[in-house]
């Protein structure tokens, strides 16, 4: 094996599949094959103590990932369960949490929380689990909106909660990104109208998720709907204390809130005004000045402004096409869930 320093010190240090085969054996070879032209005893390249460190602390990351039953190449996430199972995960993005990760892939979206959180990690799953209607109509309303769970397993250092996804739809930070942060005031206009339908339903169910926003909202650019896959662990009964909430909650927080840390819908409204905020550019005056404003009593009526101000800004609804896709966003190459 022979790799140049450029090629060595270009590689992340999350990932380490690059460099050392996941079977121990087989990457004790590459590391002695490697030590062995790198270490700076060894030859008299000036940048072999640089190189000789990063090659150890690859190998570290590969021997942590072992011990935790995890491995990753090709955006594949290969997962050992405490059950003895192996589970592969392909994605099309990876985005690190509060909590741990969240993995986007074609039609799953899968939350990754650390063990040392293994509380939240029940509250979402039970959350989920119990989401409650009151009527089959409003079931079958919301059912696209709201997370369904496929499986969820654990492994030695995660809890893994695997959730359906449309394969239509791109996270929002991922689809932010893509056109450069931010979007058409129309567009903000169908993505905050969507946020505001599920705060709605949240509040008549009695809940508070406390981190709505765009690493834990996904929306369909053809369909111009939405989901809250994400964030459901800091789910809180409203009137309840708060056990935890996610550091962009904290910062958008009134103070208020943060010295009574009573669960409230306003500040899942608060976020989505966060949101609509972060999104927008060129505002129409009827939208900022929505989106500047605290939130209201209660979700309907923060709604029913916000459609007011949709109608000041631009006049009769109608349908205004976004032509990005999740092939455009994630790449051409959509790998299929094994």
């Amino acid at each position: 094996m022979d790799i140049t320093a450029d090629t060595l010190l270009a590689i992340p240090l999350d990932a380490p599949s690059r460099v050392f085969p996941q079977d121990p054996t087989e990457a004790a070879h590459v590391w002695r094959s490697l030590a062995r032209q790198w270490h700076p005893d060894r030859t008299s390249d000036p940048r072999a103590e640089a190189v000789f460190a990063h090659l150890n602390a690859l190998r570290k990351r590969a021997s942590d990932w072992r011990s935790e039953g995890r491995w990753e190449a090709n955006n594949t996430l290969i997962l050992r369960g405490t059950d003895g199972k192996t589970r592969r995960l392909r994605y099309l993005k990876r985005h690190a949490t509060d909590l741990g990760e969240t993995l986007i892939a074609r039609t799953i979206f899968t939350s990754l929380t650390r063990v040392t959180h293994a509380d939240l990690a029940e509250r979402e799953r039970r959350v989920i689990a119990n989401l409650t209607f009151a009527n089959a109509k409003m079931e079958q309303e919301m059912h696209l909106w709201l997370p369904s769970e496929i499986a969820r397993f654990e492994t030695p250092a995660h809890h893994a909660l695997v959730l359906t996804k449309a394969p239509d739809m791109v996270l929002l930070a991922d689809l932010l990104a893509h056109h450069g942060g931010t979007l058409d005031a129309r567009h903000v206009g169908w993505i905050v109208s969507g946020m505001l339908h599920v705060a709605c339903y949240l509040e008549w169910a009695g809940l508070a998720h406390h981190a709505i926003g765009p690493e834990t909202w996904l929306v369909s650019p053809e369909q111009h709907s939405g989901a809250l896959l994400g964030g459901w662990a800091f789910a809180t009964d409203i009137g309840t204390r708060l056990r935890a909430a996610p550091a962009r909650t904290v910062n958008a927080a009134p103070s208020i809130w943060k010295t009574t840390k009573i669960a409230t819908g306003a500040m899942d409204r608060e976020l989505i005004k966060l949101t609509g905020r972060e999104m927008g550019h060129d505002m129409p005056d009827a939208l900022t000045d929505w989106l500047t404003r605290p939130p209201m009593a209660r979700a309907i009526d923060d709604y029913r402004e916000w459609k007011n101000a949709l109608r000041d800004a631009f006049g009769r609804p109608r349908f205004v096409k976004l032509t990005t896709t999740p092939d455009t966003v994630y790449g051409d190459a959509q790998p299929k869930e094994t």
